[in-house]
């Protein structure tokens, strides 16, 4: 765009100047800083905006302003002279002000007038720099040299616009300067403002806190064409290479500046976000890239680079306002690029010794440069080395476990991956070994992706998977735009795992931004999501694994959360070309788990660290105090107090040297004090007392920032520590306080692409540094570091588990509880149960936390519901009763109340039958959360009852939970429990009013469209006609379910629904191989996912397969695996299954003993059962014909046995009233026992209704088993 105007460019003289000499006072200095600028450009910003101006752009300690000419308004020559006015009007104002005692400034201004150009260039990751040109700023530059402080400079051509009406002081250059006499003009503005003058002694409440001093590299790039013959079209493509360099690099383009030199790129590293500890080195890299793109695009370009420090903050007013930089490396930089020849760069030395030994420098001879009173060495970037930097400390000692780490090494060379487990105390070894890997197999060209766990993060699920998948993902090389990094993910898993597409979603919990869910993964939750999150995390780890030889190193394993041990132990069963290492501690349960766990792994090792030999612990101490060997009196001291503990060893010998006991000289270590008093000498006899000692001698703010940092954790990143620390002194004073302390092997510099990154060398150090804060200095520094993260991240969702560690420790009550609750709820949605339980029992343990009664009634359900994630029935029920109460509605306590409570809701559900509309009431939002609220827990209880075969229970809640939910309108939990309600009517023979539930449940899930719904009616409705013999809609509908769940990855509800297509098919089709097939899936299934219950149902369904094809052999090897799972509580029905049908088939192999044992354990069990499943039919059957054998064989008094086979014919006899697919077998065995007592024609009557029932229930095998029993008896069929 181009456009007439004036231009107005102001530099506050004397600024650099000042800014040095405030610097040099610390803190104190920073907030003057601030103050001074922000307060000098208000007053400028306000002025200029008054008098019609536009300031355009801060350039450092300068502004540019323009007055824009609007042909219907007013002229240029208008223009220039409110310019002029202004620049006037703040000269009287600011010039020779006494900031502050002793301190002056002033302002230089120039005014050209004429054609100025803008435009927006770049556009990367839709970042947009402003770029200007034109005759006016030309104008500006060609006359700056004649600017003097307190006067306004008008440019030629300004001048001949206005000098006939106000008299100019001329200059050589034909430039003026604007006239010093009043103008009436001037008066009133002037007057007007004398109140406003700036004090004499700013106040402090006029502090920016965000004003800091930053240790920064900064790189000046500036095009040699005259900026008014740079069109745009050249300019857009080399912003873009500017803009990809410093991307790639992690840095930034601060701006584009305009000033009386002209216009310059600004780019830096090592502002906030954009930090490493490498930033020389990848500015002088981003240097070397932007120059090879634009010498390819033709440009003529010079580049200026230097490190130094710099004050970075907020400058302006509600006018106009943005982040600066000023400090001696920016005007070094601006003086670097000046002196470079075309095409080339030039950096301080500064820069040249920050870079390291990774670039080529060629040494130019030594220059002067402007403001500087000394010749300035300079350097010019050749290239890169190449040259690998390494860090940490020589590996001493643990030959064996180096050897098996090695050995792990070759395996994985050869593509034969493993599992290792290093286990051992605090302080013994392990990370230095991780470290050995890490060394190792970078040697070798293999990928290491590591991660650690957190003791802050215990309760986030997959925490210390995150760097992995950061680095697996390569989410540092994307643009930093969410967008493009979510494209960027879902075509790597697009690429990866197409078939798995769809659960983008489940990445979220290690990804830094979320991925909305989809109709597929919205209702996913608890085991089914942590499982499909973990099928998905596993094939996207093996595909990474399968392209290169990878190493995983998960440390810190004993704060890992349980759904991070999952996926650990899962991808060890299905990584074979990967190495994956777990460090950990051996205190903790879940090291234990894993240990047991990693059993039945093949390839896995298990590596228990001990304390080091005599020797190695000499060894060990010399080389960290940069000794050849130890004085042996020294040597027997530490080891008699560390006894071989590496760490203590390590920290006892630097408590020594830094006490001054001992002296280290040209690498001889000496002992000042008298050899014989050395053992009297007091050092702690722990570890921590060690440490302690140490961190005591450091000087006050050292001690300082250890505290602070072991607040945020053991790795800690700068940015965070800088936003803590409650007392102001950041930029190079706290990376010196921070490298002091690395250099004191107290905290260490890890590696990072994306921030600087400090952690405690030793957790040990933190706990210590940690325990030595008061009270309430937690407190303070706990809610400082909690308001700093939710101040720094826009989606809190990846921090919820550290903020509500910090806000309870700051003791901010109602924050936690809103943490703990979104972390509870996080927890239970990903399947980390444990995690889940242990958030929801910190919340219904604090009875601070409870706003009202229904808070806490939610919590308990939802603690509820997490028991139930883990199995603990027992004490979920006592959870979802409790938070019954605490809504008004305990369950009951007496039989006389629970029949009058069935009773009540019975009534109530038959008043909603027959009057429907009276189902719903006008109800609030609130109130109908609450009443589905309430019904949520009833329905759980209900799940409850029917899995452990009370009936009763749940007829109870499940009448509760349906009057609830129909009072509160359409909705899944609506559909859900109406289908629950379906079976229970079944099962009670009530089949009309089945059906009228089954219509419900189905217009109920149209209505609401929600997947997780859909399956879970079709189900019940698949349950209720597989137990009525409607076998095309039996399996049409758990079909359509089984799709559904295997879709979502609900592994146990697919597991439920192809249950009943085993049984369909053996039930009606006789299509044995196919039931059997689908059983072993079951079986499988169960076995992947844990579920001891899945894995029997597929055991025994294929024995009862094998035993209706005769093979008793089979069939037993079946059932007595299935046997070894009653311990882990399969359930009752499934043992009464069991205990039957190893009587049948022990009975046909012979094993008469057997059984009867098996046959009277099957029959105490099922009189303590009703009958509410229909696949219970084969094990009430099977008991049946085993007790009919037994008493026909018997040969004595056979009493006994006749009672106990009445005793089962009348308990299948009940079944067959509940489920009509038990008639054939029923009438088949009466007839049997008719024909052993005499009775031929009431035999045959029987077997001839069994025959009828069987066709009509269109049930094959039952029909051929009736006819083969007649042939077998009768001599006849049907």
């Amino acid at each position: 765009m181009q456009f007439p105007g004036a231009a107005l460019f102001i530099d506050i003289y004397g600024f650099t100047s000042l800014s040095k000499q405030l610097t040099a006072q610390g803190a104190a200095g920073i907030e003057q800083i601030s103050i001074l600028l922000n307060t000098y450009f208000d007053r400028m910003l306000s002025a200029i905006d008054r008098m019609g101006g536009e300031v355009v752009q801060f350039a450092g300690d300068a502004l540019l302003a323009v007055w824009t000419v609007d042909p219907d308004e007013h002229s240029l020559e208008e223009a220039v002279l409110s310019a002029a006015r202004c620049g006037l009007l703040l000269q009287r104002q600011l010039h020779d002000r006494e900031m502050l005692p002793g301190l002056l400034l002033s302002l230089r201004m120039s005014i050209g007038a004429g054609d100025i150009e803008s435009a927006l260039v770049g556009g990367l990751d839709n970042e947009w720099e402003l770029a200007l040109a034109g005759e006016a700023l030309s104008q500006i530059r060609a006359c700056s040299a004649y600017a003097q402080a307190g006067r306004v400079l008008l440019s030629p051509e300004a001048r001949a616009l206005i000098g006939k009406r106000y008299p100019s002081e001329l200059t050589e250059a034909g430039s003026a300067f604007f006239s010093e006499e009043k103008h009436d003009e001037l008066e009133s503005d002037t007057k007007q403002d004398e109140g406003a003058i700036l004090p004499d002694t700013v106040q402090a409440t006029q502090v920016d806190w965000s004003a800091e001093l930053r240790l920064i590299t900064v790189l000046f790039v500036k095009f040699t064409q005259p900026a008014n013959q740079l069109d745009i079209g050249q300019l857009q493509p080399a912003t873009i290479a500017i803009q990809q360099a410093m991307k790639l690099h992690g840095g930034t383009i601060h701006k584009i500046s305009h000033d009386d030199k002209g216009s310059a790129f600004i780019a830096a590293l090592g502002l906030p976000a954009h930090t490493h500890e490498n930033d020389a080195f990848r500015a002088v890299r981003a240097a070397l890239a932007m120059q090879e793109q634009l010498k390819e695009q033709g440009l003529g370009h010079r580049i200026g680079i230097s490190t130094g420090l710099v004050f970075y903050g907020s400058i302006g007013n509600a006018v106009k306002r943005e982040y600066t930089m000023l400090g001696d490396a920016m005007n070094l930089a601006a003086r670097l690029m000046q002196h470079a020849p075309e095409q080339e760069i030039r950096c301080d030395a500064v820069t040249r010794e920050a870079a390291g030994g990774g670039v080529w420098f060629r040494e130019e001879a030594p220059v002067m440069l402007k403001g500087l009173k000394e010749p300035q060495p300079l350097f010019t970037p050749l290239g890169l080395t190449g040259e690998a930097r390494s860090s940490g400390q020589t590996l001493v000692g643990r030959e064996p476990e180096i050897a098996e780490l090695r050995q792990r090494l070759d395996l994985l060379a050869q593509g034969s991956g493993s599992y290792v487990s290093l286990i051992g105390e605090a302080g013994i070894g392990k990370s230095h070994l991780l470290q050995f890997v890490q060394r190792e197999a970078t040697a070798r060209d293999m990928t290491v992706l590591r991660g650690a766990a957190d003791a802050a993060e215990q309760l986030t699920p997959y925490y210390p998977w995150r760097s992995i998948f950061h680095a697996l993902l390569r989410l540092d090389a994307l643009p930093e735009e969410e967008d493009a990094k979510l494209l960027a993910v879902l075509d790597t898993i697009r690429r990866s795992a197409p078939d798995l597409e769809h659960l983008a979603p489940l990445l979220t919990p290690v990804l830094p931004f979320a991925i909305a869910d989809n109709a597929w993964t919205k209702p996913m939750t608890g085991q089914i999501r942590a499982d499909n999150a973990h099928a998905l995390m596993v094939r996207l780890l093996g595909q990474f694994a399968g392209e290169k030889r990878a190493v995983i190193v998960l440390d810190d394993g004993h704060w890992a959360d349980s759904s991070s041990w999952s996926l650990l132990l899962q991808a060890a069963g299905a990584l074979p070309q990967a190495l994956l290492i777990v460090a950990s501690r051996p205190e903790s349960e879940q090291v234990e788990a894993g240990e047991q766990a990693s059993l039945q792994l093949p390839s896995a090792l298990t590596l228990r660290l001990a304390e080091l030999s005599r020797d190695e612990s000499l060894a060990l101490i010399a080389d960290r105090l940069g000794v050849e060997r130890l004085p042996d009196e020294v040597g027997a001291f530490i080891l008699s107090k560390s006894e071989g503990h590496p760490f203590f060893s390590e920290e006892l010998a630097y408590a020594m040297r830094d006490s001054g006991v001992l002296e280290i000289r040209d690498g001889q270590c000496r002992v000042l004090r008298n050899l014989d008093e050395l053992s009297d000498v007091h050092f702690p006899t722990t570890i921590q007392g060690i440490v302690r000692s140490r961190i005591d001698r450091l000087p006050q703010e050292e001690q300082l920032v250890l505290k602070v940092a072991s607040v945020i954790g053991r790795i800690f990143t700068y940015s965070a520590l800088d936003g803590t620390m409650p007392v102001a002194g950041g930029g190079e004073k706290l990376l010196a306080l921070l490298e002091t302390l690395t250099e004191a092997n107290l905290t260490l510099r890890e590696p990072s692409d994306t921030e600087l990154t400090y952690l405690f060398k030793h957790v040990i150090t933190q706990e210590v540094s940690y325990n030595l804060l008061l009270h309430s200095q937690r407190k303070q520094l706990h809610g400082t570091l909690a308001s700093w993260y939710e101040s720094q991240y826009s989606d809190l969702s990846p921090y919820f588990g550290l903020l509500a560690y910090h806000w309870s420790k700051a003791e901010e009550t109602d924050k936690t509880a809103y943490y703990l609750e979104r972390v509870g709820l996080q927890a239970q949605r990903t399947g980390a149960y444990q995690e889940a339980v242990g958030a929801f029992t910190a919340l219904v343990g604090g009875e601070a936390f409870a706003e009202s009664s229904a808070s806490m009634a939610k919590w308990r359900r939802m603690l509820g519901e997490a028991y139930m994630g883990i199995g603990d029935m027992a004490n979920a029920s006592d959870q979802l009763c409790a938070a019954l109460t605490l809504y008004g509605r305990p369950p009951a306590s007496t039989p006389g109340r629970f029949k009058r409570d069935i009773a009540r809701q019975a009534a109530r559900q038959l008043l909603h039958r027959v009057i429907p509309e009276r189902l719903v009431g006008p109800f609030s939002q609130s109130r109908r959360e609450l009443l589905l609220e309430q019904s949520r827990c009833y329905w759980r209880l209900a799940e409850i009852a029917f899995f452990v075969n009370k009936p009763g229970d749940n007829l109870y809640h499940t009448l509760h939970g349906l009057n609830l939910a129909e009072r509160a309108g359409i909705s899944p939990e609506l559909a859900q429990i109406s289908s629950n309600m379906c079976v229970t009517a079944g099962i009670m023979s009530l089949h009309k009013l089945a059906k009228a539930y089954i219509n419900q449940s189905l217009r109920t899930m149209n209505q609401i469209e929600e997947l997780s719904a859909e399956a879970w009616v079709r189900m019940n409705i698949s349950l209720y006609f597989t137990g009525t013999a409607q076998w095309r809609e039996s399996m049409d509908y758990s079909g359509r379910a089984m799709d559904i769940y295997e879709k979502m990855g609900n592994r146990r509800y697919w597991e439920a629904c192809s249950y009943l297509m085993v049984k369909a098919l053996a039930y009606h089709h006789a299509d044995f191989p196919a039931s059997t097939a689908l059983a072993a899936k079951i079986y499988e299934s169960g076995r992947l996912s844990g579920n001891a219950q899945a894995k029997s149902w597929g055991l025994l369904a294929q024995a009862e397969n094998a035993i209706y094809n005769d093979k008793p052999p089979e069939a037993l090897r079946l059932l007595s695996e299935a046997e070894a799972l009653i311990p882990i509580h399969i359930g009752l029905t499934e043992e009464i299954r069991l205990h039957n049908l190893l009587a049948l088939v022990h009975l046909r192999a012979g094993g008469l003993d057997e059984a009867k044992r098996y046959a009277r354990q099957g029959l105490t069990l099922t009189n303590q059962s009703a009958a509410t499943t229909y696949y219970s039919f084969d094990g009430y059957a099977a008991l049946a014909e085993t007790l009919i054998d037994l008493w026909q064989q018997e040969s004595g008094d056979r009493s006994e046995s006749r009672s106990a086979m009445d005793e089962a014919i009348g308990i299948l006899r009940r079944f067959a009233k509940t489920f009509p697919i038990a008639l054939p077998r029923l009438h088949a065995c009466e007839g049997a026992i008719a024909w052993h007592e005499g009775d031929r024609d009431r035999a045959r009557k029987l077997w001839k209704r069994s025959l009828q029932y069987a066709r009509k229930l269109d049930m094959p095998y039952e029909a051929s088993r009736t006819e083969a029993i007649m042939w077998q008896l009768d001599g006849r069929s049907s």
